[in-house]
């Protein structure tokens, strides 16, 4: 039997990605454990309170642009040069912008935030905003060329110098040497995504940005800008309100069952994948295809969840031990166990908000984030004042079994009155 040229592209894709995510999340784990064993408690806590919020504001300075460049580039081969400059030309502006805010405010920051530490570190993060704004032009090109692989290996390639820097300054520096490691691996590889961008592009002019272009772009970004920003304040959103609610402690243990699940979740990656495919499927109202994939990502979730929950249940301790330090391992066990099941819920709902933006079903999904994270914010402060991290995890697991059923029972009513579906 032959494989469909699409499914061979999502497979294949998949592969590469979950290998690439695979060796991202276990430099990213050793990026963290050399932080953990090098920076007192408090510290660690501090710098993931920082970054948490840094996530955040990256996030809306992204303005969709991601997504929406990805879709860009997808449907427009020839012009994929012109939308990568034109893009990075706007981000460079946005988050220089934002840099010089967060330097003027990094004083206040410090002694409110982070209860009058962390000067140093705040300053070096306010400039990695600028940097790291930067790097969504790049996956936005690399995605929408299906070029899974080459996405992968500038991840790595970028974890690596993280690792290599946070080593290095962490250990003289305490947690400023660590922003300090972010920032410059951040500022070194820019430049190679900008070279292998005009390598590949050299036989392609670069065109003016015309209104129809223009009007496409700001048709997606005005929608998406608003969706991601707001799921990713559920993503960093218990962090952030674990900083203000119980302090630094408290957020450097939900910081070290963070990472285990996404090493351990790390070829939950099919979402990213699937979307320029799920464009494709879109312009060819291809629809029974659309629900194959949507009811077999939710079968395969609801099989792995039990398991999962049994796995961690039995192994969590042991897990942070082996990973961490035995210094965690009751505090933050149940967390890890329900961050877990909420990482396969996102895991989910990521991919059903990708074939939605594929179907440009922009203002449903905006009113699904946006009432996912009203949910969330007020879990997040009912739990977190209850239960302090175990309260952060469950909100942000029962958030992402809220977003998760309803993008999929918006999804499954739409595509029943397609007349595309009446052979299923």
């Amino acid at each position: 039997m032959k494989i469909p040229d699409h499914l061979k592209i999502f497979l294949s894709g998949s592969l590469i990605s979950i290998g690439g995510n695979l060796i991202f999340g276990f430099l990213n784990y050793f990026t963290r454990r050399t932080m953990a064993v090098t920076l007192s408690e408090v510290q660690y806590g501090c710098f993931y309170g920082v970054f948490a919020l840094i996530s955040i504001i990256l996030v809306f300075l992204d303005l969709g642009v991601t997504d929406a460049g990805t879709v860009l580039i997808s449907e427009n081969p020839g012009r994929r040069k012109t939308i990568y400059f034109t893009l990075w030309k706007w981000k460079a502006a946005v988050g220089c912008l934002c840099t010089v805010i967060l330097l003027c405010f990094s004083p206040l920051i410090s002694q409110t935030y982070l209860h009058g530490q962390g000067m140093l570190m705040m300053v070096f993060l306010a400039i990695y905003t600028a940097f790291q704004a930067l790097n969504g032009t790049f996956i936005s090109y690399t995605m929408g060329r299906k070029q899974y692989q080459i996405k992968s290996l500038f991840q790595i390639i970028k974890a690596i110098f993280v690792l290599v820097m946070v080593w290095f300054f962490s250990p003289i520096y305490g947690a400023a040497g660590a922003a300090l490691g972010y920032l410059l691996a951040t500022i070194i590889i820019e430049p190679c995504h900008i070279g292998w961008v005009c390598k590949h592009e050299s036989g392609t002019k670069m065109e003016s940005f015309d209104k129809d272009l223009a009007k496409r772009t700001f048709s997606l970004i005005g929608a998406v800008a608003a969706i991601t920003s707001i799921q990713a304040l559920i993503l960093h959103m218990n962090s952030l309100m674990l900083m203000v609610l119980q302090g630094s402690k408290s957020t450097a243990v939900f910081n070290i069952a963070a990472p285990i699940t996404q090493l351990i979740l790390s070829f939950l990656v099919f979402a990213n994948v699937f979307l320029p495919l799920a464009v494709d499927m879109v312009r060819q109202k291809d629809y029974i295809k659309l629900r194959r994939y949507a009811f077999g990502f939710l079968a395969v979730s609801i099989v792995l969840l039990p398991l999962v929950f049994l796995v961690i249940k039995y192994s969590g301790e042991f897990l942070i031990t082996f990973l961490f330090k035995a210094s965690y391992a009751k505090e933050a066990a149940t967390p890890l166990l329900l961050l877990m099941l909420g990482f396969m819920l996102y895991s989910f709902g990521s991919f059903m908000t990708q074939i939605l933006v594929a179907m440009q079903k922009l203002k449903a999904l905006l009113w699904i984030s946006g009432l996912t994270v009203l949910v969330n914010l007020i879990l997040n402060y009912v739990l977190i004042v209850k239960y302090d991290v175990v309260g952060a995890a469950a909100a942000t697991a029962l958030s992402y079994l809220f977003f998760s059923a309803l993008a999929f029972l918006f999804f499954c009513r739409h595509t029943n009155s397609k007349p595309e579906n009446a052979a299923l």
